[in-house]
């Protein structure tokens, strides 16, 4: 993976409540952090990315763009394991989100999964709603949104040689137009998860505005 999409990101700095993260020695904050999920398939095993919507600072401001950090992915071939990989996930971070897709036709996975973060969350410090992908069926689109995010340099990874996700970017950078690379399920969990902040991405809250007081009437 190029140095440019490489960003150095010591994991045990995340804090849940005040998402704070390490990058390069430099201290920066995350507004969102969403799950993308590739469900297990019979030949296929599940696939979940960790994407970190990074708090946008002056030059983002100015640039008018989002900057995101892909920091942590796992996998199980045996779906109750896959569950429990994504608790024990949600346990350690606020998660805001977990977006899938459904192509693969199983939308009963989202409802198990949905069930079992409630019926195992009470401690969480947040438990996450499980969201559709809105545009997952759009393979072509979801193919040329990741690589407009790498492209762009708004997408970071996490430079561990355990995750398989950045190493198979170059894939997407070197594979035909007509590829499918969305069979892949690291790279579909990453679309699903880019897909949600492309189409719902953390925005500041606007200031509220002082209320003008009203001085009464003198007669």
């Amino acid at each position: 993976m190029a140095g440019n999409y490489e960003m150095l990101l010591d994991e045990h700095k995340i804090h849940p409540h005040l998402y704070c993260v390490d990058l390069r020695g430099k201290r920066e904050r995350t507004v969102s952090i969403r799950i993308g999920v590739s469900w297990p398939q019979p030949d296929k095993p599940g696939y979940y990315v960790l994407v970190a919507q990074l708090e946008p600072t002056a030059e983002d401001r100015n640039m008018k763009r989002a900057r995101f950090l892909a920091f942590e992915e796992g996998e199980s071939a045996i779906l109750h394991t896959f569950f429990e990989k994504i608790e024990k996930v949600c346990g350690r971070k606020r998660v805001n989100e977990i977006c899938h897709g459904d192509d693969e036709g199983e939308l009963s996975f989202s409802r198990m999964l949905s069930e079992h973060l409630k019926d195992n969350g009470k401690n969480f410090p947040n438990i996450p709603t499980v969201w559709k992908s809105y545009r997952c069926k759009d393979t072509n689109f979801l193919i040329q949104l990741v690589r407009n995010f790498i492209a762009n340099h708004n997408l970071l990874f996490f430079n561990n040689s355990d995750n398989r996700t950045p190493l198979l970017l170059g894939k997407v950078r070197n594979a035909g137009p007509e590829t499918d690379i969305l069979k892949i399920p690291e790279l579909k969990a990453l679309a699903y998860v880019m897909d949600d902040f492309d189409c719902n991405p953390w925005k500041a809250p606007e200031p509220k505005k002082k209320e003008e007081k009203r001085v009464p009437w003198a007669f």
